[in-house]
């Protein structure tokens, strides 16, 4: 019997990984939940043959009609770091899933989540204290779910972490990470893992997942994209408060600021073993560079 699985955020990076996967396999039928199913993405989707919905994730109803038949569901919730409140409408939205979940007795959540950082040392990245407060409560709910906590993604280093030019074919990574080695993965490799955890719901059922493509320092970084872009790279070895000076005036910079102080203080516990047995074609952030060499250098240009 095909298993119907829900999507939301199917547009996203997340989304678009994880239906890549399951649309490979018969034994699951993808409904992509979106808020908006004129976009260009949407289209896309529909036109592939899949099942487009638009929900409103503040109209718990809508969602719960949205879901009606169903067998399971990724759901990762949107950060919108430009809003001040950005923290309460994610966690207002994700509940809203949750309870429509729980209403039309969905069987398998995986549920992308963070740390609550709050809870740890204090301090606040409200994409990661919204995205841990959702899971809370899914769990308080009595609800199937498995949290699956993402690093940072490769495809940063196109948007937030691209390397900084200091000049002719010389560049730096500002990541204010000092020695400590920093998890990271591409989001291209999320979707096989999902896949495994759909195929083996029971052995992962209220569990988390912490995932990782490679641990590695920034040095270490710096030495990769120079082997693989044929410039010179190095690690600028700035303090997390430089790095949030440095990123003034965008809304993310205290947010992704205060998720550095965090990784650096605190071990980390994701696994490139248990990540590898999930995808047994996950790539390490030297084969993703040499994969993606030819877009890399054009960033580099802008």
């Amino acid at each position: 019997m095909v298993k119907v699985i829900a999507v939301f955020c199917p547009t996203g990076r997340q989304g678009a990984s994880v239906i890549k996967t399951l649309t490979r396999d018969p034994t699951y039928k993808v409904r992509a939940l979106t808020r908006d199913a004129s976009s260009t993405k949407a289209r896309e989707l529909a036109s592939q043959g899949l099942e487009v919905v638009q929900v409103d994730l503040n109209d718990r109803q809508n969602i719960v009609n949205a879901l009606k038949g169903a067998y399971g569901c990724y759901v990762t919730t949107f950060t919108d770091l430009s809003n001040p409140f950005c923290a309460d409408i994610e966690v207002e939205q994700g509940m809203n899933i949750a309870d429509a979940c729980l209403e039309v007795k969905i069987q398998h959540i995986v549920y992308h989540t963070q740390i609550n950082i709050m809870n740890v040392l204090g301090i606040n990245a409200r994409n990661m204290v919204a995205k841990a407060q959702v899971e809370g409560y899914m769990k308080s709910r009595g609800l199937p779910v498995t949290s699956v906590i993402m690093p940072l993604y490769y495809e940063e280093f196109f948007d937030r972490l691209r390397p900084m030019r200091e000049g002719h074919d010389h560049y730096s990574l500002v990541i204010p990470m000092g020695h400590i080695p920093l998890d990271m993965m591409s989001v291209e490799d999320l979707g096989p893992v999902v896949h495994q955890l759909f195929n083996h719901a029971g052995q992962f059922m209220d569990k988390t997942i912490s995932l990782s493509g490679e641990k590695t320092t920034i040095k270490e970084m710096a030495q990769m994209f120079g082997r693989q872009l044929g410039k010179s790279f190095i690690d600028k070895q700035v303090t997390v408060e430089e790095f949030r000076n440095l990123n003034q005036g965008q809304p993310w910079s205290r947010d992704w600021a205060n998720m550095f102080d965090f990784l650096k203080r605190v071990d980390q516990t994701n696994s490139v073993t248990l990540t590898r047995k999930l995808n047994p074609n996950l790539r390490g952030l030297e084969a993703w560079i040499r994969d993606n060499r030819a877009a890399l250098l054009q960033s580099l240009c802008h």
